[in-house]
């Protein structure tokens, strides 16, 4: 049951006020249909029109409109922007898993795209809202409240490693082979013997995360050589992978500064047919909604990004 109106916190210190207002008074100003100045309450208060806005805002327009959705290139945007969507389905039931329980949740996605890299990782704490009487939004449970979110994700292939005669920097740490664990210390010497087998490990596991972080571009001794882990360069096959895997993990959060906020729940299926009309699932490339329904409108003139398994797009209203 949805149980928080989309509003000003009233438990966040007051130097998020600054950061807050300019959110509600930008981007989401329209949730609540109305448009005006803050109170000391932190609501929306109706403000006197000028002569302007009382001409433009009253005076219907004939002018058709679009959707535009745009590309965004660096992933650490979603950080600083105003209210963003989560569009897959599926990644919004695994975030309210996470959310509701103390559990991590792993996974793999068909994508559509190759070699997929899902944006959500670069976030950590985030205030999931609801808008109130949003005609965009489903009748689905809505997560609500701040979180620290744990995301990590990639593109899901067979990694092969291997290790090579290495001379390290000075100041370089040489790691003795003989002092790692037996999963790990197996695993180095069949990289350093060239054992294909033994040194291919798939992308998603926890051997995967501790070959990324440990293994590559470390250096390490053994039967006294020196030797420098690396990915070998990845096949075709591994290339041509449109499988995205995520492991997710969630818990409240009581910090409340530099949090990004997500639209909870997710969207109603008429609109998301009209976004999946014009292949939003597969797509990193510009895209342009034409004839929108006046939900897809109000939903893209109430957020700042979109964010899918593959890609973030800014998205806005605009007149043809």
């Amino acid at each position: 049951m949805r149980s928080q109106q989309f509003g000003m916190p009233t438990d966040p210190p007051q130097t998020r006020r600054s950061y807050l207002r300019s959110v509600i008074s930008g981007s989401l100003v329209g949730i609540g249909g109305c448009s005006g100045n803050l109170t000391e309450n932190e609501t929306v208060a109706d403000s006197p029109p000028t002569e302007n806005a009382s001409d433009e805002h009253n005076t219907p327009t004939e002018e058709p409109q679009v959707v535009r959705l745009s590309p965004v290139d660096d992933p650490r945007e979603l950080r600083s922007t105003g209210l963003t969507a989560i569009y897959p389905t599926d990644l919004i039931g695994w975030l309210q898993d996470v959310t509701s329980h103390d559990r991590t949740v792993r996974k793999r996605v068909s994508t559509g795209q190759e070699m997929p890299n899902p944006p959500l990782r670069v976030l950590g704490r985030v205030r999931f809202v609801e808008p109130p009487d949003a005609p965009y939004l489903d009748d689905a449970d809505s997560i609500t409240g701040y979180y620290e979110l744990d995301v990590e994700a990639g593109p899901y292939y067979e990694m092969h490693l291997n290790a090579e005669p290495a001379t390290p920097p000075s100041d370089a740490v040489v790691t003795p082979v003989a002092d790692l664990d037996t999963e790990h210390r197996e695993f180095v010497i069949a990289a350093i013997e060239d054992d294909t087998e033994g040194s291919r490990v798939a992308s998603d596991t926890a051997l995967a995360r501790w070959v990324r972080e440990s293994f590559v571009d470390t250096y390490y001794r053994y039967e006294g050589e020196t030797y420098r882990g690396y990915e070998v360069q990845r096949t075709d096959a591994g290339s041509a992978s449109t499988e995205a895997w995520y492991t997710l993990s969630a818990s409240p959060s009581r910090e409340y500064d530099d949090a990004t906020y997500l639209l909870s729940p997710g969207l109603v299926d008429t609109v998301r047919a009209e976004l999946d009309a014009v292949g939003l699932r597969e797509r990193a490339d510009g895209i342009v909604v034409e004839d929108p329904s006046e939900s897809l409108v109000a939903f893209a003139d109430q957020m700042a990004m979109l964010v899918t398994h593959i890609t973030i797009f800014r998205i806005r209203v605009e007149t043809r």
